[in-house]
């Protein structure tokens, strides 16, 4: 998937979803990648800023609901992973 296909953030001037990426720059200091956009409905120009965010691992079950891995019941004993 490429920047532009993963974008869905709307343009803060006119809300289209339909942006293009001009520029991106990756910081490995904070491993936070900018990235400045061009709406393609509007012209509007604006930035996105994604950063790793560390947390407990989740699962997304069904209907988009998140539930935390220590919440799940997971199997006991010796299991291994293929």
């Amino acid at each position: 998937m490429t920047p532009d296909e993963g974008c869905k953030l709307p343009c803060p001037l006119c809300g289209s979803r339909n942006s293009r990426t001009m520029q991106t720059r990756f910081y490995e200091v904070t491993c936070a990648t900018w990235r400045r956009r061009i709406c393609l409905d509007c012209d509007g120009r604006f930035s996105t800023l994604e950063m790793h965010v560390r947390g407990e691992p989740a699962i997304r079950l069904n209907k988009g609901r998140m539930h935390s891995s220590s919440k799940l019941s997971m199997p006991t004993g010796s299991t291994s992973i293929a």
